[in-house]
């Protein structure tokens, strides 16, 4: 409470002021003057004790006007009218007052019942004021968030709408607009999001009529956001549900008029124009009338629908529909339209249609079959619940007889004995899910005791079913045929032969002919090869049909049948053989003719046995391949090259040339690129050594990047040719921009006094001296053309290594490194991020949140370039950079988690500026933040991420110079 508001203070004030007036004579000065300090003093205690100031006035009014009678002896005129115009003003000044007061306390109670935050920002000092409404809506009190600045309100405000805040308050600063008003997501204090609406506007302007002090409000719209995105995903929802349900959805008003039609609805009924807000029977005006009659029942508030309805369209063509028709209801409960749900089933009509008639045809050829066929269980009950005519006729019974429950057995075996053995044999059989045990065969059928007929059955188990399809033959004609033919076979000994014959052969082709050649017999597996039907064949001269020739010459052969029947010797048939098709198709055949004589062993034909081996032989010529060859590039293996070698050492191939040669970087392509580049690089090198050395001598490939050529009778200066025309051509090959490189060694051996394990030492030896030489520029190129390749690929990458390879040599130059010390700061920075060439493009180029895993796959690239740079002599100083400049001053970077000055120094400066550039940079994934917000980051992650002392020298020092420079 003021002072002066303390009801004592204005006690004393008053009395003080009374007794002065006594004191001082009417005609003082002093006195006049006393009564104006009055007046004074009744304006103050309408500011600060109101309540009772009225009273006080004519109090001390009184008092003046009494003494001033007693002083006068008569009636003070002018002293009563000097109080009277106090009293009025007075009176006049306390309504006055008093409606501020009222009013200011309206406005007060209104902001303390709507719970609105208000703020107030000073522009020129940044300081803001804000009320604890709006500290509450962020779960803090004011206190909490003093000292309170600008700085309070960004870190409160997401990112993302920070900016765009900004935007509009730098309008409003410069009078560009004249309201702010935006929604932005402010932190809680619990740290889940808050929807704030954000009002203001500038109230107070500086001399020369700059904005100086900005008012305004803050709304919390949490609830009212997370209902509009409610109700957006309901309503996506709905549309994605209507859009993907099988049936066509339209919706009418009441004069059957279109408000909406779904994407399928046009598709079902081949409609390409915009029908909203036309009339339904004007889409389709050959619609029949019973659909008009629907659609009225429906306006009168019945649901009708239809599972299969018949549309005939006026040009004849039919459709077939599943539809529904019923009303929908306005918010007042009234019927505002129809919803017709619409499915054209014409596929499923088709179907069911192709089904019955399926289903017909089938029955047909079941029941014509000459097999008898049931559907039944076996065990524990035998019942069937289907079968065809003739299974009951086959068991001789009829359908009506089997189709009772466990007759099966009682009906068709008459002997009880034999009746039980075949019934539990079946149902043994039958558990053992065998299916070559699921058949019966010649069963033999007693009537009256005698045998009538014989029958063959089969049972397949239905699968999740205990039923089984049942078939069975009428085998009695072919028993009764076999039991003929085995009695008499003992007498027919030609016929015997050939059985036997015919036997041995089984799974093979078989034909035999007669003492002329001519065919008389030919199997099926012989049918399918020669590519002749046994009534094309049979009673044909063999050699007319079927051609023989060599598999290399194409040069025909002697007929086998006619060798046989010259020789009367069984003969095999050449290697490399071929039989001709009827069709032209060659077949690689093995086997044997051998010659069939009769019980008193005179020639009477031929039976040639043969099976098709093609495949066979090219499998095994594949393995031989395969055993000789380089799987990878097709050039022929170490295993090859050992024997060449010892092949050749002989005098006629001296001078032997050895040439050793070994692929420059391909670990590099490998760690950059994957082995499936590393893999192509070394196709093309075999491509381009196979076409240099040609027909002059055997290439191989002998390990992962090693070669060799053998060179018969050659010399030093044509294998030095070979050399330099293998090192050119090689130098033209490119793989992802990366220029081949080969290291070449060559040695001769002259005879065989020198051993081969000198001469390939040599040439080994010298191989690894160019390849010492070479190698190391071959392989400073390919890090320079993959850090070309990514660069080339991403614009941002070029720009940032650019960047922060720049901004590293000046941190640099502020610590007073040498020279050299520069330049390799200056090539850290450049190649720091090589090892992103292995990062999938799908992650570099995201513009969403990375997932979990691709994050960890992001964070390879700092061991992947490690791998690249340590592999190049001239780079791998720089591979300890690329490795560690993500760790963390604290320790809890990667891939190490090394901290502090454990941490190389190029390596920490590269962390400051790398995270500096890419945040004033713009990514695929945001805008390019501001250079304070970046400093402010640098600052605040100081003793955490970064170097402090790095901080400190790249803020004050190097950014002057950056921004000076821009």
């Amino acid at each position: 409470m003021n002072a002066l508001q303390r009801p004592w203070v204005a006690i004393i004030l008053s009395t003080l002021m009374i007794m002065l007036l006594i004191l001082f004579p009417f005609s003082s000065s002093v006195h006049y003057l006393i009564t104006h300090l009055i007046f004074v003093e009744i304006i103050i205690g309408l500011v600060y004790y109101r309540k009772w100031v009225i009273w006080v006035t004519i109090f001390i009014i009184a008092i003046h006007l009494s003494l001033d009678a007693l002083i006068l002896k008569a009636f003070p005129v002018s002293a009563f009218t000097d109080s009277l115009i106090q009293f009025l003003l007075l009176v006049f000044s306390y309504k006055v007052f008093d409606y501020h007061a009222t009013m200011s306390k309206r406005f007060s109670d209104t902001i303390q019942a709507t719970q609105v935050g208000m703020w107030e920002w000073n522009v020129i000092t940044n300081d803001i004021y804000v009320n604890k409404h709006w500290a509450k809506m962020l779960g803090y009190t004011v206190d909490e968030l003093k000292p309170l600045t600008i700085e309070t309100w960004e870190k409160l405000t997401h990112p993302e709408d920070l900016k765009k805040a900004y935007n509009q308050l730098n309008n409003l600063i410069n009078q560009e607009q004249q309201i702010y008003d935006i929604d932005i997501r402010m932190y809680h204090k619990n740290g889940s999001i808050v929807w704030i609406a954000d009002r203001g506007q500038v109230t107070e302007y500086t001399k020369d009529m700059k904005p100086k002090i900005l008012r305004g409000w803050h709304l919390d719209i949490t609830d009212k956001k997370q209902v509009e995105e409610e109700i957006i995903y309901q309503r996506d929802l709905m549309d994605y549900i209507i859009e993907h349900m099988n049936s066509a959805v339209a919706i009418h008003d009441k004069d059957l008029n279109y408000l909406y039609v779904s994407n399928s609805y046009k598709t079902q009924f081949k409609i390409d124009e915009d029908i909203i807000g036309k009339n339904h029977y004007d889409v389709f005006p050959d619609l029949p009338d019973r659909w008009k009659k629907v659609h009225q029942q429906s306006l009168q508030g019945e649901v009708i629908s239809s599972d299969r309805d018949k549309y005939v369209h006026d040009d004849g063509h039919v459709d077939w529909t599943r539809w529904e028709s019923r009303p929908w209801y306005d918010k007042e409960g009234n019927i505002g339209g129809i919803i017709i749900y619409t499915e054209v089933i014409n596929t499923y009509i088709e179907k069911e249609q192709e089904l019955k008639e399926t289903h017909d045809t089938l029955q047909t050829v079941m029941d014509d079959l000459p097999i008898g066929i049931a559907i039944n269980s076996v065990y524990p009950k035998t019942e069937a619940i289907y079968m065809n005519d003739n299974f009951p006729k086959i068991y001789g019974t009829t359908k009506k007889a089997l189709m009772k429950s466990n007759s099966f057995w009682n009906v068709v075996y008459e002997d009880e004995t034999y009746r039980e053995k075949i019934k539990q044999r079946v149902i043994s059989d039958i558990k053992t899910n065998d299916p070559e045990k699921m058949q019966w065969h010649d069963i033999p059928l007693t009537e009256n005791g005698e045998i009538k007929h014989y029958v063959t059955a089969y049972t397949t188990p239905l699968p999740n079913k205990d039923l089984f399809i049942s078939t069975v033959i009428d085998t009695t004609k072919r028993k009764k045929l076999e039991l003929s033919l085995e009695k008499k076979a003992k007498e027919l000994f030609i016929q015997k032969e050939e059985i036997e014959a015919t036997l041995l052969a089984i799974g093979d082709a078989v034909i035999s002919t007669d003492s002329n050649g001519k065919i008389n017999a030919i199997n099926e597996i012989a049918s399918e090869i020669t590519g002749y039907t046994q009534k094309e064949a049979i009673g044909q001269i063999f050699s007319s049909l079927i051609t023989f020739q060599h598999e290399t010459t194409k040069k025909e052969l002697r007929c086998p049948i006619k060798r046989v029947l010259d020789t009367e010797e069984t003969i095999h048939l050449e290697n490399h053989t071929e039989l001709v098709s009827k069709a032209g198709k060659e077949y690689l055949i093995e086997d044997s003719a051998a010659p069939i004589h009769d019980k008193n062993g005179k020639l009477i034909g031929v039976i040639l046995v043969f099976r098709d081996v093609t495949e066979k032989k090219h499998k095994q010529r594949e393995i031989n391949y395969l055993s000789l060859h380089d799987y990878l590039t097709g050039l022929y293996n170490r295993r090859f090259f050992a024997e060449e070698l010892a092949r050749r050492d002989k005098k006629e191939h001296y001078p032997l040339g050895i040439m050793m040669m070994d692929l420059n970087g391909l670990k590099i392509l490998n760690d950059a690129y994957g082995h499936e580049i590393g893999d192509k690089a070394l196709k093309l090198v075999a491509k381009t050594i196979e076409e240099t050395i040609g027909s002059r001598g055997i290439p191989a490939r002998i390990g992962g990047d090693e070669f060799t050529a053998i060179i018969s009778n050659t010399s030093e200066k044509e294998l030095l040719k070979i050399k330099q025309q293998l090192q050119k051509n090689i130098s033209n090959r490119h793989i992802k921009d990366v220029e081949l490189s080969l290291a070449v060694g060559f040695t001769i051996k002259q005879d065989k006094n020198t051993s081969f394990t000198e001469i390939l030492k040599d040439a080994e030896n010298q191989m690894y001296k160019y390849k010492i030489s070479e190698g190391i520029s071959a392989r400073n190129k390919t890090i320079q053309a993959i850090l070309n390749t990514l660069t080339k690929k991403y614009e941002l990458e070029r720009k940032h290594s650019e960047n922060v390879s720049y901004y590293a040599r000046l941190i640099g130059e502020a610590l007073d490194l040498t020279k050299d010390d520069l330049q390799e700061l200056e090539f850290s920075g450049m190649f720091h991020d090589i090892g992103k060439i292995t990062i999938p493009d799908s992650i570099l180029n995201k513009t969403d949140k990375l997932t979990k895993e691709e994050y960890n796959t992001i964070k390879e690239h700092t061991t992947n370039g490690y791998q690249i740079l340590r592999a190049a002599d001239e780079y791998s100083d720089l591979a300890e950079h690329a490795l560690l400049h993500h760790e963390w001053y604290d320790g809890t970077g990667y891939p190490e988690g090394i901290k502090g000055e454990d941490i190389p120094l190029f390596a920490r400066i590269i962390s400051v500026v790398d995270a500096f550039e890419a945040m004033t940079s713009t990514r695929p994934y945001r805008e390019a933040l501001p250079t304070e917000y970046a400093i402010k980051e640098l600052k605040d992650y100081s003793g955490r991420q970064f170097d402090p002392s790095i901080v400190s020298v790249f803020v004050e020092k190097v950014l002057p110079i950056i921004e000076e420079n821009k």
